[in-house]
């Protein structure tokens, strides 16, 4: 049997400093995100070592009779019993444990692009682009996400935009969307997919990383999922250009 991934595992070469607030994001190291963290959330933390990605203790805890309950589902993601080691996986991962290509878009960012990071979770992508000038913008349906990303935006004397609800994100005004691992936790993916092509500017970037591993207790939907792999794929093929595995560029010449 293969050995499972680390997927804390950091590459060598990483140099902690005296203030790491005022290094690039996506270069601190473990110990250094685990120290914010937990300052954050005010208790001491460590690398999960079980129930890593967990969010719920139990699929009863928001599907009854096979049908989701949205607002429990969205209730864990502010004040369930595993939020916050929930919180310090998500701030650990994101640093390297994503598809290549994400980086790549995010490294092309220009200073003055408007990002619109959806589903941010603790902001680690948003935060780089915002560290290369970006206008960054948040949305994520948890209060306590974007309570504990504000306080990262804060550390380090960067501005950001949070918006309250996807409806309310304005039409044709995104140059990138960055949704890393998250659209399998929506309900309506679908209605996701038309707010995407909706906002974001002709000629506009996405990067778009869904999880096809149907999991409750990680809140990996499977319905979520079925619609991705069928309609969702066919509308980014009527939108979208496929720039990368995981990268799409929306078509400048209007077609629906």
């Amino acid at each position: 049997m293969p050995k499972p991934k680390n997927v804390f595992k950091e590459p060598p070469g990483l140099v902690e400093t005296g203030d790491p607030y005022q290094k690039p994001i996506l270069e601190m190291t473990n110990r250094e995100i685990l120290a914010e963290v937990s300052d954050i959330l005010g208790k001491p933390v460590g690398v999960p070592t079980d129930k890593i990605g967990w969010i719920a203790a139990a699929p009863e805890d928001y599907v009854a009779e096979g049908e989701v309950d949205a607002s429990k589902l969205e209730a864990l993601y502010d004040h369930g019993p595993l939020v916050d080691d929930y919180i310090v996986t998500l701030s650990l991962t994101s640093l390297r444990n994503r598809a290549p290509d994400l980086f790549v878009l995010i490294r092309d960012q220009k200073p003055g692009d408007k990002v619109l990071e959806f589903g941010c979770g603790p902001s680690t992508h948003g935060i780089a682009c915002a560290q290369a000038g970006c206008d960054v913008h948040l949305f994520d349906v948890s209060t306590k996400m974007l309570t504990f990303a504000g306080e990262r935006y804060h550390r380090r004397g960067l501005s950001m935009t949070v918006w309250d609800t996807a409806e309310a994100l304005p039409d044709g005004f995104f140059d990138t969307i960055l949704c890393t691992d998250v659209l399998e936790h929506v309900p309506d993916p679908l209605g996701t997919l038309e707010t995407f092509k909706r906002v974001l500017k002709p000629g506009g970037n996405i990067h778009l990383h869904v999880s096809q591993a149907v999991n409750l207790v990680k809140g990996h939907l499977p319905r979520t999922i079925r619609l991705w792999k069928g309609p969702g794929q066919r509308f980014m093929k009527d939108h979208f250009d496929k720039i990368t595995d995981h990268n799409y560029r929306k078509r400048a010449d209007g077609k629906s």
